[in-house]
Parts: C-alpha cells; sequence; structure tokens
C-alpha cells in the first residue's frame, strides 16, 4: 500500500484529513480525556483572525470537559508557541473553559523549547509549562516518541509514528504491523479516493449534459426553433458556469481543505460574505439576478426571488441567509447607479 506523493506523511493536507476522522478523533479523545463521542469539530477560525489546525468541542455545553486544540506543525519553536498560547486565550474567550493542547511535531523540536519539556502521564508524549493559559500542553514529536516505539504501540505513539516517518509505502514503515499505522495508511489511501470520486462524478455528468445540450441545439436548428435554440444555449450556459466553479471549488480544496467527517457548525456570517460584497464577484452576482429578473418580465411572470436565490446557491455566486437578503442587496446595487432598473414594479 503506498500513498500519492502529495499525501506523504508529514504534508500539512494529508495531516488535517487524517486529524478529521472520527476514528482519529475518538483516539485522541479517549487518550487526554478518557471519553469517546463526546467531541464534535468545532470552528477553528478565532474571533481575531487567526486560525488553529482543528478543534474538537465538547457536545454538551453543561459537561466538565474542556476544549481540545490540535495542532501539526513542521518546526515547533518559541514563535510558534507564542501562536499557541494565543489559541488558548482565545479558546478560554470562546468556551469560558481552559483548554488541552496537543502539538503533533512532523520535524524539529528547537531546543529552546525542548529544554522545557518533561515527560507526561502518556507514554511518548512530553509535557510542556501550560499556566496559565492551558490545562495542559502535551507535545508528540520524534523525540518523545523513539523510547516507546513497542508493538502493539500506544495510539498517540502510533500518530507520532505515522506523521513523524516520511515512509509513502506501508511495507517501508517499521511498525507496519502496528493495527494504529495500518489503519492510518488505509484511512489516507481511501481519503484520497473518495475526494477523487466527489470530484469526477460531477465533472463527468456535467459533460454528459453538455453532449446532450449539443444534440438539442443540433435538433432545435434543424426545426427552426429559435425559441428553444435559446432555451438549450441558456441551459449550456448554466452547465459550463456550475462545472467551472466545481473546478475552482476542487482546486482550493486541494490547498485548503475544509470539508470535514464529523459534524461541524455553520460558522456566523453577515448577509453576505467578504468576497459577495466586493469587486467583480459582487458584480457578477448583481448581473445574474438582473438578467433572471429581466427574463421573468418578457415571459409576464413575477420576479420569483425564492427561486433566483436557489439558482445562484447551485451556481455558487453568493452566499445570501434568504431571499429577502439578495432582494434587499439588488436593490442597494440598482440605488447605486451601478444598473438601471426596467421594471421597478416587478419587485
Amino acid at each position: 500500500m503506498s500513498l500519492p506523493t502529495k499525501l506523504k506523511p508529514g504534508k500539512d493536507l494529508m495531516a488535517k484529513e487524517i486529524l478529521r476522522d472520527p476514528k482519529v478523533v475518538n483516539l485522541i479523545t479517549d487518550l487526554l480525556v478518557e471519553t469517546t463521542g463526546d467531541y464534535f469539530i468545532g470552528n477553528c477560525e478565532w474571533t481575531n483572525g487567526t486560525r488553529c489546525d482543528m478543534v474538537l468541542e465538547p457536545k454538551n455545553d453543561f459537561s466538565d470537559l474542556p476544549p481540545l486544540i490540535v495542532e501539526v506543525q513542521h518546526t515547533v519553536s518559541k514563535l510558534f508557541m507564542k501562536k499557541a498560547i494565543g489559541y488558548c486565550l482565545q479558546a478560554y474567550k470562546r468556551y469560558h473553559n481552559d483548554p488541552i493542547i496537543l502539538i503533533i511535531c512532523l520535524e524539529k523540536l528547537n531546543q529552546d523549547i525542548h529544554h522545557h519539556v518533561k515527560p507526561s502521564k502518556f507514554p511518548g508524549v512530553f509535557s510542556y509549562f501550560s499556566q496559565p493559559w492551558a490545562e495542559e500542553c502535551y507535545i508528540i514529536s520524534k523525540e518523545s516518541i523513539k523510547d516507546n516505539l513497542l508493538i502493539p504501540l500506544n495510539p498517540l505513539v502510533a500518530l507520532g509514528s505515522f506523521f513523524t516517518n516520511l515512509s509513502l509505502s506501508l511495507t517501508d514503515h517499521p511498525f507496519k504491523i502496528d493495527s494504529t499505522i495500518q489503519y492510518l495508511y488505509t484511512l489516507t489511501v481511501l481519503q484520497h479516493q473518495i475526494s477523487t470520486i466527489n470530484k469526477d462524478i460531477p465533472l463527468s455528468f456535467i459533460d454528459f449534459q453538455l453532449v446532450e445540450y449539443e444534440k438539442f441545439m443540433t435538433l432545435s436548428k434543424t426545426l427552426n426553433e429559435p425559441q428553444l435554440e435559446e432555451a438549450v444555449n441558456d441551459a449550456k450556459s448554466r452547465a459550463l458556469t456550475i462545472k467551472r466553479k466545481y473546478e475552482e471549488l476542487f482546486t482550493a480544496e486541494s490547498s485548503n481543505k475544509r470539508s470535514t467527517s464529523v459534524f461541524q457548525p455553520p460558522i456566523t456570517s453577515t448577509t453576505t460574505t467578504t468576497v459577495d460584497r466586493n469587486g467583480s464577484k459582487h458584480e457578477e452576482a448583481m448581473e445574474f439576478v438582473a438578467e433572471y429578473k429581466r427574463k421573468a418580465t418578457e415571459q409576464g411572470k413575477r420576479m420569483s426571488w425564492i427561486a433566483c436565490l436557489q439558482e445562484g446557491n447551485d451556481l455558487n455566486l453568493w452566499n445570501y441567509k434568504n431571499s429577502e437578503s439578495l432582494r434587499q442587496q439588488f436593490l442597494k446595487y440598482i440605488k447605486k447607479g451601478k444598473l438601471k432598473e426596467t421594471n421597478p414594479d416587478n419587485m
């Protein structure tokens, strides 16, 4: 069993994908707080604009369980630890409870940090002074696990060994017979395959649609039906737009994957995202509404803001909360003089 080069152990994308797996989440919570099934992946973006790798949030707001922060870092230095302290302070501000932070050091544990660590109650895990900014600060590194590499591996040691060992193939890993190591390699391959399938299926379906639209275009021209030809051409244009959005989506995910296998609550947002309010993205959205409204007027129909909102959502044009928010934004756009309103009654 071999991994793609881009998913080599130690790569940031792969590490974050692994950590979000429900079994890995339970592995971490079982060892750190002796419970499973009581956490979900929370919002990793803090109010001060910083972002950590993963936050595990107790499902029960009234439990005494602390929030857990997991960081995967190539080099653990003083500068990084200052960032980690900032994450913990933000977690306390959000949850009113001191967090436990687990840092997985992929490559280098700087001496100025190594000098201050000590063995923790967990085998293969260092403890770092954390008062008063966290309940506990744990560090897993090559140095912490080197004296605890006995089969069967402690699950946290196995996690550290998987991340710090650069073997692309399971057969090349020194502890390939360990069940946790085997699971982590299998998980990485499966996630890569699922990602590929998820990308290929919608794109293949859209390509099939485009071929069918070409056939309808030929038929409409043969029958000399200009209205049918226009309708098919519009449908084809929408399909091409959706295809482009899918391609952009999967390209973005390859560098900054945000989807999770565990439930993640929605991020509180304003009426529109920052992107929607700026530049060409907002212009594109408003032009889409104008064209949608124009066609409704030509067909003698009332403007359906609900249907317009849904179609724009399908095209990933915006992130409005509801149809009224969309309508109000369009009215503001018109009032700014960026678009001439030809039929103000059909609103």
